[in-house]
């Protein structure tokens, strides 16, 4: 079976109003306390052309953890990885116990699972996101929230739990902020124009259907090949999709795919800028091509199912 995942870029913590893409929020049982792993490296952030890359690694040896964030524009939004030995798959159920931050609640989420490098790796697409908010939350609101972040939690297919000690998410956001910030101006943007905007570029039509289980590509399919596959849209004054480009794939197979799906099908509202005039910007969003035995379902029409 063939499952899609699609939504849109703007995502949170759990401090301003979210729902949780493709998870279901519980109260874990373990029999052992996690353990805790704490900081061996310094944080980084990576200003690659198409996106902005903050790093840093917990425990050491064989124990080691890299936690990775990528965030692809100005948003809220990160992509997460994790790499190490530990992060080997344990089971077929392609789904993590994560946690962002102390007291709050554990979330099952989707991953691809690979690896980067030569280490395991898990991808998880989205830990949060907004739904159905087209107005911009406030950068102070922004950073607040981030900065509550103190954390993360790592449950099964982990035979052992873990934490990581990250300490808070304020200053290592702010120095991504500022990465993110310049990739404006890089896809000739008016960076100034989004400071305090007050409407992303909006789907008209729902995300979920740009790309549909009849899109995947037939070669891929049969040689049981999943990917991730973020991309970014430029979005005219008038709301047309000037462009889409992809910025990180893990199969370069899937890109032509759904680029055209995309232009095809999507329609949007235009951004809006602190005057509320309409201004030329972006859409980020992804694409997570996956193959499962498990039952269709569907969660918010945020979920399609075809049977391979």
């Amino acid at each position: 079976m063939l499952w899609q995942f699609a939504k849109m870029l703007s995502i949170m913590s759990k401090l301003l109003p979210f729902a949780v893409f493709g998870a279901t929020s519980l109260s874990p049982v373990y029999a052992a306390e996690p353990i805790r792993l704490k900081s061996s490296s310094k944080w980084a952030v990576d200003y690659a052309p198409d996106y902005c890359r903050l790093t840093r690694t917990f425990g050491a040896n064989d124990a080691a953890i890299t936690l990775i964030m990528d965030r692809f524009g100005p948003s809220d939004h990160f992509r997460l990885s994790l790499v190490g030995a530990p992060m080997r798959a344990t089971n077929k159920i392609l789904e993590a116990k994560l946690r962002f931050g102390s007291g709050e609640q554990v979330m099952v989420l989707p991953f691809l699972s690979g690896s980067m490098g030569n280490q395991p790796a898990w991808i998880v697409p989205s830990p949060f996101y907004t739904d159905t908010r087209p107005i911009a939350p406030t950068p102070a609101a922004v950073a607040a929230a981030e900065a509550k972040i103190d954390e993360v939690f790592i449950g099964a297919p982990l035979r052992e739990p873990v934490i990581l000690d990250t300490g808070s998410f304020g200053p290592p956001f702010a120095a991504l902020r500022k990465c993110t910030d310049e990739l404006l101006t890089d896809w000739g943007l008016d960076a100034a124009s989004h400071n305090g905007m007050r409407q992303y570029a909006t789907p008209i039509n729902n995300p979920a259907t740009w790309v549909t289980d009849a899109d995947y590509p037939s070669g891929m399919l049969k040689a049981g090949q999943q990917a991730l596959v973020e991309f970014r849209l430029i979005i005219g004054t008038d709301g047309t999709v000037e462009s889409c480009h992809i910025q990180q794939s893990s199969n370069p197979s899937f890109n032509d795919t759904v680029c055209a799906a995309v232009k095809r099908r999507a329609t949007f509202n235009s951004a809006r800028n602190s005057e509320d005039a309409p201004i030329r910007s972006f859409y980020s969003n992804r694409v997570l091509f996956r193959l499962t035995t498990d039952k269709c379902g569907s969660n918010n029409n945020s979920v399609q199912c075809a049977k391979r």
